[in-house]
């Protein structure tokens, strides 16, 4: 009876995934407001496209070096809980890191730049490291396509599964914001 209760428990804790892109502030006072942020569909589907939409608030104007304190929690079939650490690229840095140049790391990671900067982003000065963005302002973006590539299949299990994202960002002056992110990933 145990052994049964056991796999049917490990059964639907496999089946749960997060069903939506989830989000929530984990800052008390900020730079940046964040009113809107989604990622679509979800389950983010890689290799493939996926839809970013976001609509941030400043207060103030948001310049020079970006610096970001991420933690990162990948959640395996029967829930168990694995911190991603961080891992050296070279370039730059990906996983559960301090980064002193989140910006620049973006970039690398991202493809945007200078020339490869997505429409509605050109005229935001989001697009350029140092980052400079006049404030106070808004920043919406709807739909926007970004490209989530390809994974070799030998590790593609490592990608696989629920995530569980905090970020916490500032700029020279500061904090800009806090969020914790919960999004789930599957290859196609």
């Amino acid at each position: 009876m145990t052994l049964l209760f056991s796999a049917l428990l490990s059964l639907v804790v496999a089946q749960t995934t997060y069903a939506q892109f989830q989000w929530s502030s984990c800052s008390s006072s900020s730079a940046v407001t964040i009113h809107t942020l989604d990622v679509s569909p979800v389950p983010i589907v890689f290799p493939g496209t996926s839809l970013l939409s976001v609509d941030i608030e400043t207060t103030r104007v948001i310049q020079g070096r970006l610096s970001a304190d991420i933690s990162i929690v990948r959640t395996l079939s029967g829930g168990v809980k694995v911190p991603i650490i961080c891992f050296d690229l070279g370039n730059t840095k990906f996983g559960s890191c301090s980064y002193d140049n989140f910006c620049e790391s973006m970039q690398y990671l991202t493809g945007f730049g200078k020339d490869n900067c997505p429409g509605q982003l050109l005229h935001q000065g989001t697009c350029t490291c140092p980052i400079h963005v006049a404030g106070p302002q808004r920043l919406t973006i709807t739909h926007m396509p970004f490209d989530v590539p390809a994974i070799p299949s030998l590790v593609s299990f490592l990608f696989t599964g629920e995530w569980d994202v905090k970020a916490r960002v500032s700029d020279d002056f500061g904090e800009l914001g806090c969020v914790e992110l919960k999004f789930s990933v599957k290859p196609k």
